[in-house]
């Protein structure tokens, strides 16, 4: 099941930033552990230190993109769309910054712009449906949030099958 090996990844990377205390992606590996278990508090913890520790690094837009998730999930979509925004200009082709950014400008109510980054995302992942873009891994807690963020890309126009 994930969430077993989600608790054990959190606790051999937790050992690690012990040993390594200035290494963001450990942070940010723990982090995405945490949301997959539904901890978004936790997991946001997680990803603020990545940020704070590497602050100039490359992989930056992975933690940003952590950050604006959990916002996104929590309903808190204007922070989501400063976070995921900073993500997708860091990452313009890594696809899932731009889909959760639609979303969470779908549901802020900006219509316009959610179809724009719609549009970016499916240049990228042209066959992506809401079925597909369905996470199939994580606990209920996590499943459960993450029907927020499918809502936000129905409104945006993603379409259900093709």
């Amino acid at each position: 099941m994930r969430c077993d090996s989600s608790k054990l990844r959190v606790k051999a990377c937790s050992e690690l930033a012990q040993s390594f205390p200035k290494y963001a992606f450990l942070h940010k590996e723990i982090g995405y552990d945490k949301l997959m278990m539904g901890q978004l508090n936790e997991a946001l913890a997680e990803f603020l230190e990545a940020d704070r520790l590497a602050p100039n690094s490359q992989l930056r837009w992975s933690w940003q993109q952590g950050i604006g998730l959990v916002y996104l999930m929590g309903g808190q979509d204007q922070k989501a769309i400063e976070w995921l925004a900073r993500a997708a200009l860091e990452a313009p082709n890594a696809g899932n910054p731009v889909a959760y950014l639609a979303s969470a400008y779908a549901l802020a109510g900006r219509e316009q712009e959610a179809r724009e980054a719609l549009v970016h995302y499916l240049k990228l992942w042209p066959n992506t449906t809401l079925k597909t873009f369905e996470p199939s891994i994580g606990t209920a807690a996590f499943n459960s949030k993450m029907q927020r963020v499918l809502e936000g890309l129905r409104l945006a126009g993603l379409p259900s099958d093709r």
